[in-house]
């Protein structure tokens, strides 16, 4: 992961906030499927100059292979000794396979995560959050039966009036081919199933 520098292109993602692509980057991606807006980055705009300690704190990077460990939260390894500010992000972090192969000066601890004030408000919040969604749940408008042997209960959405300009009287009283002429269902419905 490196820092796009100023004069080259950039592919802003037009759905996430502050998420881009660089050229290469862009042009291997198959898992993000949204739409990206091309930009070139402006004289004056390019990356920080510590741009390495802010992708590597951002992104909790291996000091030694530099791989990201926000996703193997259980195998990562700390020094408490060096690291100014834990909760912060400013640590020094290995993966298990750079911690087992390297050495360093003083004792590497596994990462435990940074410890949360008030557990008890987040149990409770957690409660509070599962009994609302239990109450949503049983306050849903209809039940219906899938597959003859699920039972699932759904939710209408209010959607707004559009009479496009005709009167209910003229609505019912043209036939098919006029109505789909003026209003076609492939316009409203540009997908089937």
């Amino acid at each position: 992961m490196e820092p796009i520098p100023e004069g080259m292109f950039r592919f802003d993602c037009t759905k996430c906030e502050n998420f881009s692509f660089c050229m290469k980057c862009y042009k291997a991606n198959t898992t993000h499927a949204h739409r990206f807006k091309k930009q070139k980055v402006p004289l004056g705009q390019g990356p920080p100059q510590n741009n390495a300690e802010l992708i590597a704190k951002a992104f909790m990077q291996c000091c030694e292979c530099k791989k990201s460990l926000k996703d193997l939260s259980k195998r990562v390894f700390i020094c408490e000794t060096c690291s100014e500010n834990v909760k912060e992000g400013d640590a020094l972090y290995w993966c298990k396979k750079c911690c087992e192969s390297t050495d360093h000066e003083h004792k590497r601890t596994k990462f435990k995560g940074v410890e949360k004030e008030g557990k008890v408000e987040g149990a409770e919040a957690n409660q509070n959050y599962l009994d609302n969604l239990f109450e949503d749940y049983h306050n849903l408008d209809c039940e219906d039966v899938i597959g003859g042997e699920i039972k699932a209960r759904f939710g209408y959405q209010k959607v707004g009036k559009d009479d496009f300009g005709f009167t209910d009287e003229e609505i019912l009283l043209m036939d098919d081919r006029t109505l789909n002429q003026l209003v076609s269902i492939k316009h409203l419905r540009p997908f089937r199933h």
